[in-house]
């Protein structure tokens, strides 16, 4: 269970925190439970994201389903605005800012 881990560390620190951690969970069989705010490393990093909204459950995506990426965009407009989005790169999808 961990509550906002990459909280203070750099760009680079918080990728690498997280690779090794996911690397961990995955060589053990094991999960992880965590609350972050930054929507790109949750999207990034996670299997399964639980999103809030005013304290209550907004949704829950697996990213493997084959709509995930849809619906989850869809949740992170209602949370973020119209500007956020993913778009499609050669490393996968990437979450974006977009000015007006």
């Amino acid at each position: 269970l961990l509550d906002e881990p990459t909280a203070n560390l750099d760009f680079e620190k918080q990728h690498k925190f997280l690779t090794l951690l996911k690397s961990i969970i995955i060589n053990n069989n094991k999960g992880a439970i965590m609350s972050i705010h930054d929507p790109s490393l949750a999207c990034k990093y996670a299997d399964v994201l639980v999103l809030l909204k005013n304290g209550q459950l907004l949704e829950i995506i697996n990213k493997n389903e084959k709509d995930a990426y849809i619906r989850l965009e869809i949740c992170l407009k209602q949370l973020y605005g119209t500007n956020i989005a993913f778009e499609d790169t050669s490393n996968g999808k990437v979450l974006t800012w977009k000015e007006n």
